[in-house]
């Protein structure tokens, strides 16, 4: 699979026709907030056609809360549980997840 279009997507969700409104709003809000080790989260949910626009909204804001309230409020350090992060990308991309 072609990954590399939906990294793009997460990077500029405004630019693909395939989004919700909703979806690119929240992918936008990522963006604004810090997606750091997100990115490969986010980008191996949006390959995932068979996710629903609402669950994959309420995924991204969970992401986006999770964020906030560890990395924004609580101060943790940038890398705190990054490899869980990734464990979970690598899951969704081979759909086990």
């Amino acid at each position: 699979m072609n990954m590399a279009k939906y990294w793009y997507d997460s990077y500029f969700p405004y630019e693909n026709i395939n989004l919700t409104k909703d979806e690119k709003k929240a992918i936008d809000k990522l963006n604004r907030i810090g997606i750091g080790y997100f990115r490969p989260l986010v980008t191996a949910i949006l390959s995932r056609r068979y996710v629903s626009p609402e669950s994959r909204v309420k995924i991204f804001d969970a992401i986006e809360r999770f964020i906030f309230v560890v990395f924004r409020l609580g101060r943790f350090n940038a890398s705190y549980g990054s490899s869980d992060y990734y464990r979970a990308s690598r899951l969704v991309y081979k759909g086990e997840m």
